[in-house]
């Protein structure tokens, strides 16, 4: 009876993923335009609300989060590798407002379009391998605080370097101050978990060889492992004391691409400041000037007839 359930419960999480993975197919082909919410659904053969309940359960993110970040993640790679100005890279990913891409992407990416643009130039050819050794050989990096410690499994290459930060349950966005960056190997240690409300993990990782832009901006495929997890819910402000396991495994359709641009301003800024004969000593890579006020996009159920927008 017990392997019964478990046979079903397995078949139900298999027949919810390939549906939210053939809605994820949907908005990849479709970023330019808004994307009922019933037709998406339709995909799945579910109702409008419990396919907005479904994807979340899936993804961790509303469907709107989730197609916001595929637009981010659509501009990056046109910022980086086409000459187009930022308004018509915004159109390239549905946003016929100069403004209001401009303020998606920074929101969700910590820098303003141009100023990735630049970044993403600067780093070139560098790769996840020399952010970690240029870090620290500089004595500087991303901050290490008390948080909780993250146990990651699946780890395929000896020295991979680890990128990884807390964030809000549900949402795609990590406040650029939280990412860390480590070796891979014993427990990595995150930031503090912001407030008491529930967080998650994100994680990636790479071989030293690969480079940078592959990873955090064209996603290539077999350059990188990911994961996520949910955090245990601490003592007030103290996180859980019991490492946090984190399966790592190849990127798949149901996975949030990472955002974040701050390992491309840490490598930026240390390379120039090595070039350039700055002291690096402990001087923490620059964190970009923008926190987001609050939530992106509301955590409410879809009813049918709506338009999905990353703005819902």
């Amino acid at each position: 009876m017990a392997e019964a359930a478990t046979s079903r419960r397995h078949d139900v999480r298999t027949e919810r993923t390939a549906a939210v993975t053939r809605a994820i197919e949907a908005m990849r082909a479709g970023l330019v335009r808004s994307l009922p919410v019933a037709d998406m659904a339709r995909t799945g053969l579910f109702s409008p609300s419990h396919f907005h309940r479904v994807f979340r359960e899936i993804t961790t993110v509303t469907p709107a989060r989730f197609l916001a970040a595929l637009r981010m993640a659509e501009a990056r790679a046109f910022l980086l590798h086409s000459e187009l100005t930022v308004a018509e890279v915004g159109v390239c990913v549905g946003y016929q407002s100069l403004t209001t891409f401009s303020t998606q992407f920074a929101r969700l990416v910590g820098v303003a379009p141009g100023h990735f643009r630049q970044l993403a130039r600067a780093v070139g050819d560098a790769t996840a391998g020399a952010l970690w050794s240029v870090s620290r050989a500089g004595g500087s990096g991303p901050p290490r605080r008390a948080g909780p410690l993250l146990a990651l499994s699946g780890l395929e290459a000896e020295g991979a370097v680890v990128i990884a930060a807390v964030r809000p349950a549900g949402s795609v966005y990590a406040r650029p101050d939280s990412w860390v960056l480590a070796a891979g190997g014993p427990p990595v240690p995150l930031g503090p978990v912001p407030g008491s409300a529930p967080c998650g993990v994100s994680a990636v990782v790479a071989r030293p060889a690969t480079r940078l832009t592959d990873v955090l901006v064209d996603q290539v495929p077999g350059s990188y492992l990911t994961g996520a997890a949910r955090l245990p819910e601490g003592d007030g402000h103290r996180p859980a004391r019991a490492p946090v396991p984190v399966a790592l495994h190849p990127p798949g359709p149901t996975d949030l691409p990472i955002l974040t641009a701050a390992p491309l301003e840490w490598l930026a800024h240390l390379l120039l400041a090595q070039d350039a004969g700055w002291p690096t000593a402990n001087r923490g890579p620059p964190c970009p000037r923008r926190s987001p006020p609050g939530p992106l996009v509301a955590d409410r159920p879809a009813q049918a007839g709506v338009a999905l927008s990353d703005r819902d």
